[in-house]
């Protein structure tokens, strides 16, 4: 989080993960995600600029790049509809068609019921590069310390 929530029009944060690998010559990953948020009412925006980077043994030298956003309306606890559009541009030192791009879109079902969470969503391919769909869901179970 860069500054506190409403402190300017946009809420923004930063992400960083390093992920390892431990098969032999296969290289780890660096990703890092811009995020935005914004509270409209009832309804929730959020969008990711994603930059991931390969590094270590045998790991391609260019970065690639992605967007993701997602608009809920945050009826009750338990359910929150919305939907989510991502976007992979892959290589960006190139200039890739959309049509050569991953480009998904779809409807979610967000909520929580007692200590499980949930995110379920279809997303239809909006490329030639993208599959003609593909399911998300996402369960989580809370336990408290």
């Amino acid at each position: 989080q860069l500054f506190e929530p409403g402190q300017m029009w946009v809420d923004m944060g930063l992400y960083l993960a390093y992920e390892t690998s431990f098969e032999k010559n296969s290289p780890d990953k660096m990703e890092g995600k811009f995020l935005l948020e914004k509270q409209l009412g009832p309804f929730s925006h959020t969008a990711n600029l994603i930059f991931e980077k390969e590094v270590g043994g045998d790991a391609e030298k260019e970065i690639e790049g992605g967007f993701a956003w997602s608009s809920r309306w945050r009826f009750q606890n338990y359910l929150e509809p919305g939907f989510e559009y991502h976007m992979d541009a892959g290589e960006l030192r190139e200039s890739i068609p959309f049509e050569s791009q991953e480009h998904l879109l779809g409807p979610v079902l967000y909520g929580k019921i007692g200590p499980i969470k949930y995110d379920i969503g279809y997303f239809f391919g909006a490329s030639d590069a993208a599959p003609d769909g593909k399911l998300k869901w996402i369960f989580e179970y809370e336990i408290p310390l």
